[in-house]
């Protein structure tokens, strides 16, 4: 399995109305496909998910295309900064958000504009 988190941080809150509707399309998307769990928080500027893949190639055929990718093409417009870890998970359940966030802290990637 693998674990994805990601940490979104808003330019501003006006960003939320754009956010909420990228969000929107790609848990469509993301419902239609192999992903075997997915949770998501936030309030204000800062806003998580997490999902749980099969496999690395179920993540990347989804994070690549649909609403996803034309979400992820807009996100340094909406974005002051997103950080994403994907790392194996050896569980069928996801973490809690307080071990994501920690993770995520300590392991993700951070882009920042």
């Amino acid at each position: 399995m693998i674990l994805s988190i990601t940490y979104i941080r808003l330019k501003s809150l006006w960003h939320f109305f754009e956010l909420s509707r990228y969000a929107l399309h790609s848990v469509r998307q993301l419902k239609k496909g192999p992903c075997k769990k997915y949770k998501s928080t936030g309030f204000g500027l800062h806003h998580y998910t997490m999902s749980l893949w099969e496999s690395e190639e179920d993540l990347k055929e989804f994070a690549t295309s649909g609403a996803h990718k034309k979400a992820m093409q807009k996100s340094a417009k909406i974005a002051k900064e997103i950080h994403v870890l994907s790392t194996p998970h050896s569980l069928d359940k996801l973490p809690t958000w307080t071990e994501a966030k920690t993770a995520l802290k300590n392991d993700g990637r951070i882009s920042r504009w």
